[in-house]
Parts: C-alpha cells; sequence; structure tokens
C-alpha cells in the first residue's frame, strides 16, 4: 500500500542519516598545559577515536608553543587501522599522516600515504605550494607503526595494562615519525610506578629520533604527562587552564577535529 511504501521510505531515511552524521567514539580528548622553567609556554590538545564501521583508529594533535620570540604551530592527523589477516585480528595497521607545521614565516606539510604497513609515499609541501617540493618512498621492518601509537600498542600487548611491563626492560622498536615522514629505531623501559590522586601512572622513558621523553601514563596507554630536557606538559581538567591567555585559533582548530574538543572525555576530568 502506499501508506506502507512511505513508512518505509522514512525507515530508510532516517538509517541514511544516522549513518551519515555517525561519529567515531572518541576514546580520549584532553588539554595539556606546556610549562619551561615554571613559566607557561603553550598547549596541547589531543584526541584519540576509534571508528567501528571502517575499524579505523586516529589521533588528531594540536600544539601551540613559545618559539623564541615567537609562536609555532602544529597539527598532525595519524591514522592507523585494524585488519584481519591470516594471523587474526591486526591492530594498529598504518593508513596515513597528515603534518602540519607553522613556525614564523614558514609552513611546512608533510603528507605521508602508506602503501603497505611498511612502505610510506610521503610528500613534502612548503609554504603554499600546490606541488610537492619534495616526493620520497619510505621503508620500514615488519612491526612498525606510526609514532603517535606507541603507547596504545605497547598497553595492547600487555592486555590493556601498562603495569605488566617489566621494570627496566628495554623494549625496542621501529615507528615512523609524523614531523620528518620516515621510519626511525627507538626504545622504551619503565623506570617506576606512581600514585597519584587514587590514579597509578606508570612511568616510561622514550628514547626516539634522537629525543629522550620521560612520560607518564595510565594502565591503558593514555598520556598524563611528559617531561623533556627544555619542557614539561601536563593534563588539565579545561581548557582555559590549558590555554591561558594565549591566542586560540578557534576555526582552524574546529577544522582539525572536525568540531571544538571540550576536553572532557579523560580519568582526570572524570575523577571530579
Amino acid at each position: 500500500s502506499k501508506g506502507l511504501k512511505m513508512i518505509r521510505l522514512w525507515t530508510y531515511v532516517i538509517i541514511l542519516l544516522s549513518t551519515t552524521f555517525a561519529h567515531a567514539e572518541i576514546l580520549f580528548e584532553g588539554y595539556y598545559r606546556i610549562e619551561r622553567e615554571g613559566k607557561h609556554t603553550g598547549y596541547v590538545i589531543q584526541r584519540y577515536e576509534y571508528d567501528a564501521k571502517n575499524k579505523n583508529r586516529t589521533i588528531t594533535t594540536y600544539q601551540r608553543r613559545l618559539q623564541g620570540e615567537d609562536f609555532s604551530e602544529s597539527i598532525t592527523k595519524s591514522i592507523s587501522k585494524d585488519s584481519t589477516t591470516d594471523k587474526g585480528l591486526q591492530f594498529f595497521t598504518p593508513v596515513s599522516v597528515n603534518y602540519t607545521s607553522n613556525e614564523t614565516s614558514v609552513r611546512v606539510r608533510v603528507n605521508s600515504t602508506f602503501k603497505s604497513p611498511t612502505k610510506a609515499n610521503v610528500e613534502i609541501y612548503f609554504n603554499n605550494e600546490k606541488k610537492p617540493s619534495d616526493v620520497k618512498t619510505e621503508e620500514g621492518s615488519k612491526g612498525s607503526f606510526i609514532s603517535n601509537f606507541l603507547f596504545y600498542i605497547v598497553a595492547k600487548a600487555q592486555g590493556d595494562d601498562l603495569s605488566r611491563l617489566e621494570p627496566k626492560k628495554t623494549i625496542p622498536y621501529e615507528a615512523f615519525a609524523e614531523d620528518d615522514g620516515r621510519f626511525s629505531q627507538g626504545f622504551i623501559h619503565r623506570i617506576a610506578d606512581k600514585d597519584a590522586s587514587g590514579f597509578k601512572i606508570i612511568q616510561v622513558a622514550d628514547h626516539f629520533s634522537g629525543e629522550t621523553l620521560e612520560t607518564f601514563l595510565l594502565p591503558n596507554g593514555d598520556m598524563v604527562g611528559a617531561r623533556s630536557s627544555e619542557s614539561v606538559v601536563y593534563l588539565v581538567k579545561d581548557r582555559a587552564a590549558a590555554v591561558g591567555t594565549f591566542e586560540f585559533p578557534q576555526n582552524r582548530i574546529t577544522e582539525a577535529f572536525g568540531d571544538l574538543p571540550e576536553g572532557k572525555k579523560n580519568s582526570l576530568v572524570a575523577s571530579d
């Protein structure tokens, strides 16, 4: 009947709209404050999400910090995929990386697309170039991954519990560095555990691409803080605490994330 056809039509429209506007599940989202020698020098926004429809895992990061007397800004979007192989479900298979950096008058874009889990096609652009200045193919070894996913990968290997890492044991790895579009060797080792505000924090040293970063992590791989020789960065409860009086380019941030991050999807906020 005509009425039944209309019901079917509207049912189809509702399903189509719900599919079209479905969002990936946000697994982690937070604002970080950057300090150097006790002085507020910038902020970071990070979101980790999972799209169950296409099995994509995405980490998007926005960073703005003082660089001398000027500001530097960078946006990174790293995508990995859960894929089925003859050995079963394979997590964090590399898909693509888009990295943009603005420092003083120079803008750099590094776009990397993975042709296979260990081979990436890398294009590098400067300023407003429409054609890349450099195109190269980078190859890694079996088991390599995109560097932003490091601690989630390690946590997954430990049954989603980093506290199972053997203390002081060195774990080598190879990862793709988003900012320069190449594979590099690295290694981590667990330093100590701390209890802070009811949370178990795993302290891990990460040596990668010529730098050493002391990270403070929750058992599932979420980062609550990090320390280098130059600065410290730590998770805060809201945007105001991270941004302070610094510029907050809302349009660029919304474009990078698809919406304006609230920074409320993390254990620190949930503990209130």
